[in-house]
């Protein structure tokens, strides 16, 4: 399979790579604006009111951007159908509309794990730099040992007018040393929460193959979320494996792109810890950005398989969703209530329609892989 999803790949990569100039282009014009808005303002994201601007400004570049790698999605995958031949970068902006729809802008979660991204950022640096200070003060004739023992000196003089001089003096005379503690918490916070968006952000496009459904009875993007999260933990689906297979070069070019430009930037050019953490998420995201329809090609390809076990784990969840939650909702009045469960039973009825369907084609796409499997084994035999 992993042949068949390079193959599409370079087969396609002439159009998708427009897509990903485009986004890139954004991506450059964003990265421009926050370095001026640093510039001008370095301290503005140093307090909690600052914390609170930067998770604004993100609330709206994820808003901004989410509706393009939608269209980045359809555009990929109307490359494979017979209307290919139309597929280009007006179809691509054109594509953008439907993504900006609520429930499909909302089906990646992405300010969601951009939140968790965050809040794994702050928490982690702060756990870093008590580890660090705590190994720092075991350590005879460390820096941080020094700088305590004179820290703790100077808060004897708390309330003395001397006290905001000297402290400035402190800070001033372990400057180095309070850099490279913060350049190091900063940056192994930010390159375990910045890995942890972007996994969350490759697994999301799965996400667009579950939207399919019976407009009387709108599915939530929460339900939907959990449905593919439980049908991706299949044994049987085998989905995991597959995914962290194709995706290990990708994760070590992650390590390596960001970790050497972020570590680069501290060490010689003495730049600021956010600017260091903004530019190498923009080089990574503009380097593998051209990748994307990897990941793209390879749920397609796992699409009618995925279809076959969402439709089953989707339809169980359903059942009890509306066994357990639903039906103690309170009805405004009895017609209501029959016309709701009138529509979960034709809702219901029709998943398992479509399941039926699905059934049969997945057991021929599975004998299909059985047979392409079998010739692969019979090559390696010969």
């Amino acid at each position: 399979m992993i042949k068949k999803v390079y193959q599409q790949f370079l087969k396609n990569f002439n159009v998708t790579i427009k897509f990903s100039s485009l986004i890139s282009v954004f991506f450059i014009i964003i990265y421009v604006l926050m370095v001026l808005l640093l510039s001008f303002a370095p301290t503005i994201f140093s307090d909690f009111l600052g914390y609170i601007l930067l998770m604004i400004i993100l609330y709206f570049l994820v808003s901004f951007l989410s509706p393009y790698f939608y269209s980045y999605f359809a555009n990929n995958l109307a490359l494979e159908t017979k209307d290919s031949s139309q597929v280009n970068i007006v179809s691509f902006l054109g594509t953008r509309i439907i993504g900006k729809r609520r429930g499909i802008r909302n089906i990646q979660q992405l300010f969601k794990w951009l939140l968790w991204s965050y809040l794994i950022y702050l928490v982690l640096e702060l756990v870093i730099v008590f580890i660090v200070v705590g190994i720092g003060q075991t350590i005879e004739g460390s820096q941080i040992k020094a700088f305590i023992e004179e820290f703790k000196n100077i808060n004897t003089m708390l309330g003395n007018e001397m006290y905001l001089q000297e402290l400035t003096n402190l800070v001033l005379k372990y400057e180095k040393t309070i850099d490279l503690v913060s350049g190091i918490s900063n940056f192994i916070a930010v390159s375990v929460a910045f890995y942890f968006f972007l996994y969350k952000f490759a697994r999301s496009f799965i996400n667009f193959y579950a939207m399919q459904g019976d407009g009387r009875f709108a599915i939530a993007p929460f339900f939907i979320n959990k449905s593919v999260k439980r049908t991706l933990a299949l044994k049987e689906f085998g989905y995991n494996k597959n995914f962290h297979i194709l995706l290990l070069p990708y994760y070590i070019g992650t390590v390596v792109i960001f970790s050497a430009c972020y570590l680069l930037m501290f060490f010689f050019l003495n730049t600021s810890p956010m600017l260091n953490s903004l530019t190498a998420m923009i080089v990574t995201v503009f380097i593998l950005l051209p990748f994307l329809p990897v990941i793209l090609n390879f749920n397609m390809l796992n699409s009618e398989k995925f279809r076959f076990y969402y439709l089953k784990t989707s339809s169980e969840d359903l059942t009890e969703m509306f066994n357990s939650q639903v039906s103690q909702h309170q009805f405004a009045s009895k017609e209501e209530e029959e016309k709701f469960k009138k529509d979960f039973d034709d809702f219901n009825n029709k998943v398992q329609e479509m399941l039926n369907e699905n059934k049969d084609k997945f057991n021929e796409d599975k004998n299909d892989d059985n047979i392409i499997d079998n010739k692969e084994d019979d090559k390696k035999d010969e």
